[in-house]
């Protein structure tokens, strides 16, 4: 019964490959993050496996680092966030063959820290929430494997924050997060 599955388990997974207009790849990104809590931009990294569906949709597991430190005359803080995600977006026709444009929707995790130490005292706080994003991006091929793409996205997260046992935070916000993306595309 279980060699059954497993066979079956493959066989569906090879023919769902087989329907990719491009396939699927690998994209990386170095795009900053606009925190509107703190109102400044953070640098981000991702990567991102692009997995072609047909001839018009785009599903992409990703997975975000945002670190920062900003340090003033009384204040350091520390912030170190994890986001692994999905996107689902819709490629629109334009008039070049080799550039699309793609709204689409993002969900994800949030998982972190954050330390921030004032005049000496040290505060460490665990985050860890959801977020939703809409998109707008856009993507060129050179090849039918390389793109260069971009995006812009609107994101509303929903964090909760434990500073320790007796003190604990909600704290919902709009942030917004662009990036550049070079994809490869494996046939």
């Amino acid at each position: 019964m279980k060699k059954i599955l497993i066979i079956s388990i493959c066989l569906m997974i090879t023919s769902m490959f087989g329907q990719f207009k491009y396939g699927f790849g690998v994209a990386a990104d170095l795009g900053p993050t606009l925190v509107v809590e703190d109102v400044e931009l953070v640098p981000g990294v991702s990567l991102t496996i692009p997995i072609r569906i047909g001839e018009r949709f785009k599903i992409e597991p990703e997975i975000s680092i945002i670190s920062y430190n900003r340090t003033n005359d009384t204040t350091s803080v520390y912030k170190s966030i994890i986001m692994p995600g999905i996107s689902v977006s819709y490629d629109l026709k334009t008039p070049s063959e080799n550039t699309i444009i793609s709204p689409g929707v993002k969900l994800g995790l949030i998982e972190g820290t954050l330390e921030k130490e004032n005049s000496g005292t040290i505060v460490y706080t665990q985050v860890s929430g959801i977020f939703v994003a809409g998109i707008l991006g856009g993507e060129y091929y050179f090849s039918k494997n390389y793109s260069l793409g971009g995006d812009f996205q609107l994101r509303f997260e929903s964090v909760y924050m434990t500073k320790d046992p007796d003190k604990e935070d909600y704290l919902t916000q709009f942030s917004t997060r662009s990036s550049i993306k070079f994809r490869y595309y494996f046939n």
